[in-house]
Order: C-alpha cells, then sequence, then structure tokens
C-alpha cells in the first residue's frame, strides 16, 4: 500500500529533516528583512527545483518575493498548498539559532513556520521517491509577507484559490493529532481624534482635549467584546498630545477587531463607525481609518468531506485526527474566502510562537511530514465530484461557501 511504502520511507530519512529545519531557521527572514526572506524562498525554490517543480516569483517593491510552484503532470486533484518564508522578528532583534534540546526545537520562526516549510517540502520529497511522481497537480505558494496581512501575496492567493480543488496550510497544529478548520477573521482600524490646543495654565478651557475624547471612547470599543460569541475589540495602541502643559489636540487608537463570521464583523465595525461619530468633548473631531483585514477561515461542507478523508488516513497511521479553532489568523483565512474549501494547522505543533521561548515537538515534525506525503498524495477520484458539485452550487448561488 502506498500509505505504508510512505511510512517506510519518512521513517528511514527522519534524519534528513533536522539540517533542513536548521538552515532555514537560521537565516533572519523577519518581513521588514527582504533579503532573509528571499534567502529562505531561494533554498525552497531550489528544493522544489529538484524535484521537477516549475517555479516563478512574484512581489512588489520593498517587500520580498512570493514563489508560485507548480508539480509536472496534469493528472488527479488539483492541491494549492500554502505557507510562509517571513517571521515577526526584525533584523535588529538579538540572534538567536536553532537549538534541539530533548524533545523539542527552538528558534526564530521554528514553530510559525519553518518547520511547516520543512514538514511540506520533505513530504513531497517522500511522494516523489516512492512514487516516482506526483498523483495529484500540486501547486506550492510560499509568500514573504504573511505576517503582514499579505499585501503583496493575496491577489496571487485569489488567483491560485480559483483554480484549485482544495488548499491545504502548513500552519502550525493546534496540537498533536488536532488541525484547524476554523479562524476569526481580523480588521485592524485606526481612530484618530483632531482636539484644539490650548496653553494648559492659561484658559484651558479654550482648548478641546483629543485624549479625554478618545479615553472616553476606548471603554465603549473594548464593551463591544462578547467572548462566547468569538467576538474580541481590544485597543492594543494609544498616541496622543503635544506636552505636558499643552491641551492635546490629536490623539489616536489602534484597534484589533476578531469574529467569527463574516455578519459578525459587519455589524462590529457598524457599531465601532458609529462609537468613531460621537462627540464626547465638544471642539473634537473623530475619523476612523481601517487598514487591513482577513475574512474568517470558515469549515464549509466541502472542507468536512476533506477532513472525513483524512481522519481515515490518520487512523491508518494510529492517529485519532480530531479538528478545530485556531485564534490567529493565516492565509487559508484569503484561500476560504474565495470559496475554496481549506484545511489549516497541517505543520508540526509547538508553542510560544512570536517569542523566544518559540519551539516545536520534534516527533512532530516526523509526524506531519508523514501526514503531509500522504494526504498530498491521496486518491480523491470519488471525492473530486463532490467537491467540484458543492463548489459550482455555490457560484451558482453567488458566492463562496457559507
Amino acid at each position: 500500500m502506498q500509505y505504508e511504502k510512505i511510512r517506510t520511507y519518512c521513517a528511514n530519512h527522519r534524519k534528513d529533516l533536522l539540517p533542513h529545519l536548521k538552515t532555514l531557521v537560521n537565516i533572519s527572514s523577519g518581513t521588514t528583512n527582504p533579503e532573509g526572506v528571499n534567502e529562505v524562498i531561494g533554498y525552497c525554490q531550489r528544493f522544489l527545483d529538484t524535484l521537477g517543480f516549475s517555479s516563478k516569483r512574484e512581489g512588489r517593491p520593498g517587500l520580498a518575493a512570493n514563489l508560485v510552484s507548480t508539480s509536472p503532470g496534469n493528472h488527479g486533484a488539483r492541491i494549492l498548498a500554502m505557507g510562509h518564508a517571513d517571521t515577526v522578528f526584525p533584523p535588529e532583534h538579538p540572534r538567536r539559532e536553532f537549538q534541539r534540546k530533548q524533545d523539542k526545537c527552538f528558534g526564530p520562526g521554528v514553530c510559525d513556520m519553518k518547520g511547516g516549510l520543512v514538514a511540506l517540502l520533505c513530504g513531497l520529497k517522500a511522494l516523489k521517491e516512492v512514487t516516482g511522481g506526483f498523483p495529484n497537480m500540486i501547486t506550492v505558494m510560499i509568500n514573504g509577507d504573511e505576517e503582514i496581512t499579505s499585501p503583496s501575496s493575496k491577489g496571487i492567493i485569489k488567483t491560485l484559490a480559483l483554480k484549485a480543488d482544495f488548499g491545504l496550510v502548513l500552519e502550525p497544529g493546534v496540537s498533536r493529532m488536532r488541525v484547524v478548520t476554523r479562524r476569526s477573521g481580523l480588521t485592524k482600524c485606526i481612530l484618530m481624534v483632531k482636539g484644539r490646543a490650548a496653553h494648559s495654565g492659561s484658559k484651558p478651557w479654550t482648548g478641546a482635549s483629543a485624549v479625554r475624547d478618545l479615553a472616553e471612547k476606548i471603554p465603549r470599543l473594548e464593551d463591544l467584546s462578547d467572548r462566547e460569541r468569538g467576538i474580541n475589540v481590544n485597543v492594543g495602541l494609544i498616541r496622543g498630545g503635544m506636552a505636558r502643559n499643552v491641551v492635546p489636540p490629536f490623539a489616536e487608537a489602534e484597534i484589533d477587531v476578531r469574529f467569527r463570521t463574516g455578519q459578525q464583523g459587519e455589524e462590529l465595525m457598524a457599531h465601532i463607525r458609529k462609537i468613531a461619530e460621537m462627540v464626547d468633548v465638544p471642539g473634537t473631531k473623530s475619523r476612523l481609518k481601517t487598514i487591513h483585514g482577513r475574512p474568517p477561515l470558515i469549515f464549509t461542507p466541502a472542507a468536512m468531506e476533506l477532513m472525513k478523508l483524512y481522519r481515515s488516513i490518520a487512523t491508518w497511521n494510529g492517529w485519532h485526527l480530531s479538528h478545530g479553532r485556531a485564534g490567529g489568523c493565516s492565509d487559508g483565512n484569503f484561500a476560504s474566502s474565495f470559496g475554496l474549501p481549506t484545511l489549516d494547522g497541517l505543520g508540526p505543533t509547538g508553542g510560544h510562537a512570536h517569542s523566544e521561548r518559540e519551539f516545536i515537538y520534534t516527533e512532530s515534525l516526523f509526524e506531519r511530514t508523514l501526514f503531509a506525503s500522504q494526504i498530498l498524495g491521496a486518491d480523491y477520484m470519488h471525492l473530486l465530484s463532490v467537491l467540484r458539485e458543492m463548489r459550482n452550487a455555490s457560484r451558482v448561488a453567488g458566492g463562496s461557501m457559507p
């Protein structure tokens, strides 16, 4: 059986994975360091080229490239496999290198998501070594700006998503045997308040405090949060004022808005705009600026069908695979919003992402590499007609699946 041959191959090549992980982790590839991100992208491209993939890079000035690589052949399911090469650590961040201690691997980006890149690349290699090729049409998209909400790659994701049957995202898993099927949506806003300056010791009443007006609005904004419904509004950064002895003529707050459904997001933004329009201090005026965001990742009926198949593959390995929600966002949010059935969190599991304590469990790297190889090489013949019928029905209805 193919699954057994893949498992045997992966077991015999466990030692090959960690050198790749060490190399990628030791490359400083914060989003604001395009040279480093491009170095990771180049490493992945060379690896894929040795497997016979055809690669191209796209991007825009000031950011790293986005890699799109396509497997040879035109048969089987059209799979879009996604990951990102950038991390949150800027070039000036104290240098930390890859370390393996007991059952864990540490280093910047090891969890989010260089471990996932290694699982994808080595999973593809295992598949080719065992089968001699690729039973499905696999497109690998690795971008360099995911950590800043994919401004240069969102359009690429849309183009690829519209051509694929389903999407797989190698972001870190929720736990050892749990993958991600739901993610919250995200909107980022800046609330700017303009006031009127005045000397605080000489007729301060002639001024209008922007800071006071903003301070009145913050509790109303955060009171929109509803834990049970998965809604959170967080005012995370505040700036304002000119000097200690000046009535503040300006103030602003950066707001993080999270929601589980598109309707929740629309309702939240309507409430936030209403709060922004209120004048709590006479003489002030507010303006709300929406920066960017991501729609929710929805567990669609088609994704449910995929999950059934993957559970059967996991069971064959002796695993009990479950699924659930993850707190953060990923490019899976975009892919799902374009109507693509998408499963996420297929990469190695760990913890403390975006911090100096970031790690993955070493065994999970081996497990997720095996699983990636098996699902990329699975037979989707009977499932494809179901997936395509569901997607066509959604398009006739006038949008992506609910």
